[in-house]
């Protein structure tokens, strides 16, 4: 769901990129034990955080760029998703948070990241989006 919002954002633009955190954050809220906004504060602060990144780091048309966003951005989720489960529950142990949590989400989307994105781009101009 993180890689729809960064492409959205990176192909249409924030107002896209924001309707696509929307939409994914209330799917994923729906089946989460957080409390219902969660993860639409999580992702509509990563659409937000990715145009800083763009603004500053971000090179058109490089793959190396895109790599570094989506680590960024996963990144960010990782720790914001913390923070908030620490502000609703107990303690959050960080060593857990960054093995179980924060690694295998990285390399997961970081493997399957410019697949997933030459493909949605095959989509959205078949499309004409």
């Amino acid at each position: 769901m993180l890689l729809l919002v960064i492409f959205f954002y990176l192909y249409s633009g924030i107002r896209f990129s924001l309707w696509v955190a929307l939409c994914a954050g209330i799917l994923k809220d729906c089946f989460s034990t957080m409390p219902f906004g969660t993860h639409i504060f999580s992702y509509m602060v990563c659409a937000c955080f990715a145009v800083f990144i763009r603004k500053h780091w971000y090179e058109r048309g490089s793959s190396v760029s895109k790599l570094m966003m989506v680590f960024l951005l996963t990144a960010a989720h990782t720790l914001i998703m913390a923070f908030l489960f620490k502000m609703v529950f107990e303690e959050v142990h960080w060593l857990d948070v960054v093995t179980s949590v924060w690694l295998p989400e990285m390399l997961a989307t970081m493997v399957v990241a410019l697949f997933i994105f030459r493909r949605l781009l095959d989509v959205a101009r078949l499309l004409k989006f």
